[in-house]
């Protein structure tokens, strides 16, 4: 059974929380895009944001996560 959003989020948190990293808010965002689901080549229909402080943004970077751009608020 897939985890929920909401569990998804808390995985977020918890894994961080075991490095020290304090997660201040984290969420699914569900996007308008259509996908098939032939493969897994193309994106899915949501992705996570988390926040952090600005000091432990290199640990999420390392780990594949995107920073996002002043420009998508």
């Amino acid at each position: 059974m897939p985890a929920t959003p909401l569990g998804e989020c808390e995985e977020i948190t918890s894994h961080y929380a075991k490095k020290g990293i304090a997660v201040y808010s984290s969420e699914r965002v569900e996007c308008d895009a259509m996908v098939c689901q032939a493969c897994d080549i193309c994106p899915t229909t949501y992705h996570y944001e988390a926040s952090v402080a600005v000091g432990y943004a290199d640990v999420l970077l390392s780990e594949g996560w995107l920073q996002k751009s002043q420009d998508n608020k």
